[in-house]
Parts: structure tokens; C-alpha cells; sequence
């Protein structure tokens, strides 16, 4: 191996070119700002419905993670097989209730020992599971918005009153009493029409 005035080498000893100076246009910058994750995987080179599975299994988070997703799979014989997912939505607790929760889900493992019911955290179950296919993954970002909105409008009518189930001995849960069903149910009218929209 040679070595050059400049510091520049080959293998075979041959002067190597020096690349001109990349120019980073501001006007290039931006378009990539203003393009969708999925334009920017296919202008990457990965095909479309790739990319769709891709950002479908990563959540929507964004180019990184779905170009991350794509190259861990790369040797994957199910990769192109096109299979809808199934998706369920949750209402979960926050704040101060879910603190509760979660300590009641320690205290109940240590004096109780595992059980299924851990595998599952706290929730009100707003719909069965859907089916979708990849490529429609981008609804349920403003479908959860909707969701949101729709949630804020509920009235504050003292706290959910909730109802012990547990004539299935594979289930034991609770289902939420009137007047807050009433909200519950309108909220999954809403998700099916949205769904029926799209």
C-alpha cells in the first residue's frame, strides 16, 4: 500500500480522485421535511408494500425505525407475504389511578403468585379485534385523535362505576356500569363509523 502527499491510499498503490465538495442545498433539505415516511423508504429503494408492513410494525415512528425493521428482517421468508394485522383499542388508566393499579398488579403477584390475569394491564376494552391491511395503517393516527376528542367530551359524572364479572372461570374482569356504558358505547358506534369511512 502507498501512501500520498494528501494521505490518500489504495490497495494497489494508484492515486485515488478526491470527491468535490457535497453542496447541501436548502431547497433539499426541506423537500425531505415535507416528504411522508413511506415516500422516503421508496425513494431508499424499498418497495412500497415493504415499506407499508415496515412502518405498520414499527408504529408509525418514523424513517428510522422502519428502515431499522426492514434491514432486521431482510432475511425473513415472510416478508412479502401481504397479511392483514389485528389491531384492539384500550381505553387505559393514567396518573394517580394507574400508580394504583400497578401497585395492586405487584401486591396481588407477591401474595398471590403469576397468574394470566398479569399478562394483561388495566383497561376498558372499546372494540373486538379488527383486521387491517398495512397499507391503511395511516387512519388509526387521526382515529385516535377522533378518539381523544370524543373522550373530552365526556361528562364528569362522579367516578366509573364498574361491575365485578365472574360467572366464566376464564374470565374475571369488570364492565363499566350506567351512566358511563351509555359513553362507552356511543364511543364504539364512533370507531365503527370512522372505520366504515376509510
Amino acid at each position: 500500500m502507498s501512501f500520498f502527499e494528501d494521505g490518500t491510499a489504495n490497495h494497489q498503490g494508484l492515486p485515488m480522485a478526491s470527491l468535490p465538495p457535497r453542496r447541501k442545498s436548502q431547497a433539499s433539505l426541506t423537500s425531505w421535511a415535507d416528504k411522508s415516511t413511506l415516500e422516503i423508504l421508496n425513494l431508499m429503494g424499498f418497495p412500497k408494500e415493504r415499506a407499508e408492513k415496515a412502518i405498520a410494525a414499527t408504529g408509525s415512528n418514523g424513517v428510522q425505525d422502519a428502515s431499522d425493521w426492514l434491514l432486521a428482517h431482510v432475511n425473513d421468508p415472510n416478508l412479502d407475504l401481504i397479511v392483514p394485522r389485528e389491531y384492539i383499542i384500550y381505553l387505559c388508566p393514567k396518573g394517580q389511578l394507574l400508580d394504583q393499579l400497578n401497585q395492586f398488579w405487584v401486591d396481588s403477584q407477591r401474595q398471590c403468585g403469576w397468574n394470566s390475569a398479569h399478562i394483561y394491564y388495566p383497561h376498558i376494552t372499546l372494540c373486538s379485534f379488527f383486521s387491517m391491511c398495512d397499507s391503511k395503517v395511516d387512519i388509526l393516527d387521526p382515529l385516535m385523535e377522533l378518539l381523544l376528542i370524543e373522550l373530552n367530551q365526556w361528562p364528569h359524572i362522579g367516578p366509573i362505576k364498574l361491575d365485578l364479572y365472574t360467572k366464566n372461570k376464564n374470565f374475571i374482569g369488570y364492565f363499566v356500569k350506567s351512566p358511563h356504558d351509555a359513553y362507552v358505547e356511543h364511543l364504539m358506534v364512533r370507531l365503527q363509523q370512522e372505520f366504515l369511512k376509510a
